[in-house]
């Protein structure tokens, strides 16, 4: 992470707080589990990079509803010969 980093979080609220992020990316891309990551694209720019994911989730027993997808935006700078998380953002899919 760069000294800098700032997240947006789904509720609009700014923060450098990095644990929704790092929640986010430990989430499986297998379709079998309560939720999952699917639609990643990696996108790069010279010495910046776009990383796109959405994560999943299914009902709860009792739920007929799931929960909302949730969007992911991750932005990468190039630091020397290292890459660094600078900002990232979450949002919640609507109808």
């Amino acid at each position: 992470f760069s000294q800098n980093y700032v997240s947006t979080a789904t509720d609009s609220t700014i923060s450098g707080n990095r644990s929704q992020l790092l929640t986010a990316l430990k989430i499986p891309t297998m379709r079998n589990r309560e939720k999952y990551r699917d639609d990643e694209m990696f996108l790069s720019f010279g010495n910046a990079a776009l990383y796109l994911f959405r994560i999943r989730s299914f009902p709860k027993p009792g739920e007929t509803v799931p929960p909302r997808p949730i969007v992911f935006s991750v932005m990468f700078v190039k630091a020397g010969s290292n890459w660094q998380i600078a900002a990232s953002h979450a949002s919640e899919i609507t109808d």
